[in-house]
């Protein structure tokens, strides 16, 4: 063997290789399940309603149990109340140009029964009204989307916990199929890391 050459035995670069094509096939299904949760979220956006269907929503709505269908609201019948979660979660949150008009009591209604045989009560009627404006009204639409992001974030955070446990176990399985020790698995776990897989705070 000529003088200066480091021998390196075919087992090391196999082993090698090994890990860089499994760290090549986690960081590639990182990327897509990513690419996958921002299509949702791009989605769910573009599904926010438009002025004419909250008013074609309202005008299809013809009793109490009715409102039931309309999404981010809470009914308490023995309170008689209407909530709007996010409103009462962000409203104080939001950017000073949309607080300038609002009312304390924004995203609190009062509930009013109305039964599907009878001719709408004009108290009905003005919650109605009033729902339609609630719902159009632009920081009602930024504090959903606040509330939604919020989700989001949360959901990631789950999804990132998942692929971590996945990547860990993948990470084991491997060292321990191919007979490596406890500080190959902390190498494996590093490469990983570098490749941009997700790993976790495991240091």
């Amino acid at each position: 063997m000529p003088s200066g050459v480091v021998s390196t035995s075919p087992s090391t670069y196999s082993i090698h290789d090994q890990l860089l094509s499994m760290s090549k096939q986690l960081k590639e299904l990182t990327e897509t399940i990513e690419q996958m949760n921002l299509d949702k979220a791009k989605k769910h956006l573009s599904s926010i309603p438009e002025s004419d269907d909250i008013e074609q929503l309202f005008q299809n709505i013809k009793c109490s149990n009715e409102l039931y269908s309309l999404k981010h609201m809470e009914i308490n019948n023995q309170l008689d109340t209407i909530t709007y979660a996010p409103c009462l979660k962000f409203k104080k949150h939001a950017p000073k140009h949309l607080l300038s008009t609002i009312k304390s009591s924004f995203g609190l209604f009062e509930y009013i029964e109305q039964d599907a045989t009878q001719v709408q009560s004009q108290r009905f009627r003005n919650l109605k009204n009033n729902l339609k404006q609630h719902h159009l009204n632009k920081l009602h639409i930024w504090c959903v989307e606040e509330d939604e992001k919020q989700k989001q974030l949360f959901d990631d955070f789950l999804r990132k916990n998942e692929k971590a446990g996945l990547n860990f176990g993948r990470a084991a399985l491997f060292c321990v199929r191919s007979g490596l020790g406890g500080l190959k698995f902390v190498e494996t776990l590093n490469l990983l890391d570098l490749s941009g897989a997700t790993v976790g705070t495991y240091r």
